[in-house]
């Protein structure tokens, strides 16, 4: 059990763990794993971490979309968001690039959770590697990584 799970149960969050067999050969992931646990595409939020000088934001958004970093600059008051390098995202969160759960991150982040989050009853989310989803509701998301919801994606 991954640590993303333990956090969960010792604060007493409803999810459920969803794993399914990876394709290595798949290089759509999101796609694989509604594929797979029979979800719509539209539930899949994706984590992405991103910067502004030695400051790290993580930014939960539908995995169809593009991040909105003039959007997520203008909120944080910075005058330009970037993306940081892989080695960077893994040592500030302690998840390997390309599995990073919102949740259990070594330093909890300032994190901002899309809007479109509450078009649905649960969301899945990382849990920490690619054959291993999170559901778990909108409102128990915010509450444990504290996110503020607003409109963070590319439209």
């Amino acid at each position: 059990m991954s640590s993303v799970p333990q956090i969960l149960s010792s604060k007493w969050y409803d999810f459920r763990m969803h794993t399914f067999q990876h394709d290595l050969a798949c290089k759509q992931f999101a796609i694989e794993a509604s594929e797979k646990l029979w979800i719509t595409i539209d539930q899949i939020f994706k984590t992405l971490i991103v910067q502004w000088w030695d400051i790290f934001y993580c930014c939960i958004l539908p995995w169809g979309f593009e991040l909105d970093c003039k959007k997520i600059a203008k909120i944080v008051w910075a005058k330009k968001i970037s993306f940081p390098k892989e080695e960077i995202v893994s040592k500030v969160t302690g998840y390997n690039f390309g599995w990073v759960s919102p949740i259990g991150q070594k330093k909890q982040l300032q994190t901002f959770l899309d809007k479109d989050c509450n078009n649905f009853k649960t969301l899945f989310i990382s849990a920490w590697a690619h054959w291993e989803e999170i559901q778990i509701s909108p409102k128990d998301l915010q509450q444990i990584t504290k996110a503020e919801i607003l409109d963070i994606k590319r439209t």
